[in-house]
């Protein structure tokens, strides 16, 4: 519904905006990796909280879905992380990312993944 999207909108935008107030004390270079990791994330969220039907979000019942989810999941963390090995960090170059510390990066995956949380949430309200 309109109200639905409205309000996710809103909230992945208020996420954002914590992450990078958050993260302020960082360099250019690593804000870009923060929200590269914010923005996958909460793709991510989305794709599982707007399946059309209550089956397609039981990783049971819709196995190719959660096997891509983890894929991109994997591909991200490497990007990421793939800058602090000098053979592989012209991969995270190409996408303008800089390594960061792993705990700053559970902690903006946990930011990201809060639409999950506030989705659920809202449907069970609207039951």
């Amino acid at each position: 519904t309109p109200r639905q999207i409205l309000l996710s909108s809103v909230w992945i935008t208020l996420m954002g905006l914590l992450v990078i107030y958050v993260n302020k004390a960082l360099s250019v270079e690593q804000l870009r990796s923060v929200f590269f990791i914010y923005f996958i994330s909460a793709s991510l969220s989305n794709g599982v909280c707007f399946r059309k039907e209550k089956r397609d979000q039981n990783p049971g019942k819709n196995q190719t879905f959660f096997i891509i989810f983890w894929v991109i999941l994997a591909v991200q963390a490497l990007i990421i992380f793939s800058g602090n090995f000098s053979f592989t960090a012209p991969i995270a170059q190409a996408f303008g990312c800089t390594p960061i510390e792993l705990d700053r990066y559970a902690c903006i995956l946990i930011f990201g993944f809060s639409f999950i949380v506030r989705s659920l949430s809202f449907k069970r309200r609207s039951l």
